[in-house]
């Protein structure tokens, strides 16, 4: 079914909601196929999951040195030395499409006739011109490196490689003159995709040596992957760029894109709002939502949190007391490890323990009973959980 409602009237169903609304705002929504198709979604999920990094370590030893990584020499400097190593090597020239059997004996230089790495044998050579950082081509730059390699060193010129921040900038013609188009190849640092330098060759090489290399080795290659990557765009920014383009060329449904970008940006009040209306709690500062419950029983006060974002719901029960629980306060301390005692005692006998996170002996951290729910798929389930547990809790 085709819609044809305009902003303001999409606009107007944000603020007051009606039966109609339905319609109009899948509408809104219908126009995301427009821009969004699989092929893109796809990408967006590579992208999540190659830039969820987990770092190995409680520093990074180059952002120590942080007034000069971002310097070309230093790039240079340690992919000269990377290089060096046989399993890095031979990824890259698989990657630039050399043979690996004319480098069996080779040796890397930097600087060399002003060649930023220069990786030769007595034959053959493959000329490496880093423009991570940006730099300008000089006039007749490549030619020049070329020339010095070919006439000057009597040496076959296997490949010019260009390395580039991104996929935008290349060889400028005045650098490059007459140098056969078939030697230059241009490869980026670090875009997010598969087909980088990061990807294709360091991060490739990590997974061969498989700590069967000198663990200098490794240490080096994980902490520059790091910096590589703040060097170059990501996968998000093609993907930007590539909506950038389609909404240039379908303006008329630009103010509908922003209106559903309003409704994601508010979707995290909404949630908790609903969890206040449907089960009497209250939103606090739109972060989670809360709600009390006391047992005179048990002179016990219970609170159930339910803290809201962007892809998940973490639902917390717990004691009061963990307010006034310090060590200064050693009655208060000891009243609240009794109160979760039972709570854990009370979560067993209504079968719902199995569905909690229980606090770990000696992980001072870990203070709360929590379950986590996925967003959206679990939003029905946190609901049907809620509700069971707040009806239990409301009869204590």
């Amino acid at each position: 079914m085709e819609y044809n409602y305009n902003i303001e009237e999409l606009k107007k169903t944000w603020d007051f909601y009606d039966n109609r609304a339905k319609e109009i705002i899948e509408n809104a929504f219908e126009i995301t196929s427009k821009f969004i198709d699989n092929g893109t979604l796809q990408r967006y999920r590579e992208y999540i999951e190659k830039n969820n990094f987990e770092e190995n370590y409680p520093f990074n030893i180059f952002e120590l040195i942080s007034d000069i990584y971002y310097r070309e020499n230093f790039h240079s400097d340690i992919i000269a030395q990377l290089f060096k190593n046989e399993i890095i090597l031979k990824n890259f020239l698989k990657f630039i499409g050399v043979d690996e059997s004319a480098y069996k004996n080779y040796e890397v230089s930097r600087e060399e006739n002003k060649i930023d790495i220069l990786i030769k044998t007595e034959k053959n050579c493959i000329i490496v011109e880093n423009k991570l950082n940006w730099a300008k081509d000089m006039p007749e730059q490549l030619f020049r490196y070329y020339n010095e390699c070919k006439n000057n060193k009597n040496l076959e010129v296997d490949k010019i490689v260009y390395l580039s921040p991104n996929s935008s900038k290349k060889p400028e013609d005045n650098s490059v003159r007459e140098i056969p188009k078939e030697l230059i190849k241009t490869i980026v640092g670090y875009d997010g995709e598969n087909n980088d330098f990061y990807t294709m060759v360091l991060e490739k090489s990590l997974k061969e040596m498989n700590n069967n290399e000198p663990k200098e080795w490794l240490l080096l290659l994980e902490h520059y992957l790091k910096i590589l990557r703040l060097t170059g765009e990501t996968k998000m920014d093609k993907l930007t760029k590539e909506f950038y383009d389609k909404i240039v060329n379908d303006g008329k449904e630009y103010e509908k894109i922003e209106l559903i970008a309003t409704m994601y940006n508010d979707l995290i009040k909404t949630r908790i709002n609903n969890l206040a209306e449907q089960f009497g709690g209250e939103n606090y500062n739109n972060q989670c939502f809360f709600r009390d419950f006391h047992s005179e029983k048990r002179g016990l006060s219970y609170a159930i949190d339910i803290y809201i974002y962007n892809d998940k719901s973490l639902l917390f029960l717990f004691s009061r007391e963990e307010g006034t629980a310090t060590d200064d306060n050693p009655k208060s301390t000891k009243k609240w490890e009794q109160d979760n005692k039972d709570i854990e005692a009370w979560l067993k006998k209504h079968k719902l323990d199995k569905e909690f996170k229980f606090s770990v002996e000696d992980d001072s951290t870990w203070w709360r009973f929590m379950k986590e729910f996925k967003f959206p798929e679990d939003e029905k389930a946190l609901y049907e959980f809620a509700k069971k547990l707040i009806e239990c809790l409301e009869n204590v």
